[in-house]
């Protein structure tokens, strides 16, 4: 998930996230790939990030194997523990760069990228490097955020800001934050041709996944990183984010607190 090319900042924060990271790697959309999987394939993870998702694929894929790279060494450290203290096998982790991977062509059978070309300037590159390094007839499978389509409700005062704020982020990093509606046209640049797109939605609504919102954007996004980055770039003033945090914590009490984070998922061969 934070596998970024050497031209590009990953600011949304790499410790702050682990504490969210195994929830969001559990849900629907995250999982969306695994039933497309096959038992005997060889899989390589772009932007492994803590190695969650990664050890769920490696599963999906067994006596087949993982290969999981990620630029940030941190991140490479906590997959490769994690893998071993859940006996995993089947998967190896490295660092690497997603505009550069250290593989042969035709290494791979299924080539992985969740939460990644959001983060790269360079998108059509890195689907190329995925494009090189997989078999004849080889897959890869994308899914990033739809930051236009995500939303709390009732969006009490300037909550509705936090997103643009952070799409703000993400293009002052170098990234895309329209990736995923624009994904089918770098898929088509990189090579691909059999190309299949969708879009679903996670709800948050019950008290246990409203309070996960919360504290995510919270102490993830608010309280740490990404805010501090933010404001640096001028996309966010202190003024503002003590609106954002007081409105956030009206909506925390709201009885009809419900929120939508959109995703889009695209495969190709």
């Amino acid at each position: 998930m934070t596998m970024t090319s050497s031209d590009s900042v990953y600011t949304m924060g790499y410790e702050e996230f682990v504490l969210f990271q195994e929830r969001l790697t559990q849900s629907p959309s995250a999982m969306f790939f695994i039933p497309q999987l096959k038992p005997g394939q060889h899989l390589l993870d772009v932007g492994c990030g803590t190695g969650f998702l990664s050890l769920r694929l490696a599963e999906a894929v067994t006596p087949g194997g993982l290969h999981g790279v990620d630029i940030e060494p941190s991140q490479v450290d906590l997959a490769r523990a994690l893998a071993a203290d859940r006996g995993c096998s089947n998967a190896a982790f490295q660092v690497a760069d997603a505009l550069d991977l250290p593989f042969a062509d035709g290494s791979f059978d299924v080539v992985h990228m969740g939460g990644l070309l959001l983060h790269i300037s360079d998108t059509v590159q890195a689907l190329a490097e995925a494009k090189r390094v997989l078999k004849p007839g080889g897959t890869v499978m994308c899914r990033d955020l739809l930051v236009d389509s995500s939303f709390a409700y009732p969006e009490l005062g300037v909550m509705r800001r936090s997103w643009e704020v952070f799409a703000d982020l993400i293009a002052a990093d170098g990234g895309r934050p329209l990736i995923a509606q624009e994904m089918k046209g770098h898929l088509q640049q990189a090579g691909f041709a059999d190309i299949r797109v969708s879009f679903g939605m996670e709800t948050y609504q019950t008290p246990e996944e409203v309070e996960f919102f919360y504290l995510m954007t919270k102490k993830w996004f608010l309280d740490s990183g990404p805010a501090n980055a933010a404001m640096e770039y001028g996309a966010l003033s202190q003024g503002l984010k003590s609106k954002i945090e007081r409105d956030l914590e009206a909506w925390r009490q709201e009885p009809t607190a419900v929120a939508g984070v959109a995703f889009g998922h695209a495969v190709g061969s």
